[in-house]
């Protein structure tokens, strides 16, 4: 049994372009977004030698403190504990 349908159903290729255009859309924004966020500010400029040698400064400091508490850590290990019973 065949169905009367009012209209012919024939190929819309607008139909498909809603199916992909979302899929496109993504991806162009995806990349115009990564080109964006990978642009230099027109206004910036690059680092200076101060701002390099006082991150050095620190990092060197930080260094020792680091050093001093692994000491203190390995001294503390070093001391006997005081047990509750002989040794075995």
């Amino acid at each position: 049994m065949r169905t009367h349908r009012p209209w012919p159903v024939e190929w819309n290729p607008v139909s498909e372009l809603l199916y992909v255009l979302p899929a496109l859309a993504c991806a162009v924004g995806m990349g115009v977004m990564m080109w964006v966020m990978m642009r230099k500010p027109k206004g910036a400029a690059a680092p200076t030698e101060p701002a390099q040698s006082q991150g050095y400064a620190e990092l060197a400091a930080l260094r020792v403190a680091v050093a001093q508490m692994r000491d203190a850590a390995g001294q503390a290990a070093e001391k006997p504990s005081v047990s509750s019973g002989p040794e075995r």
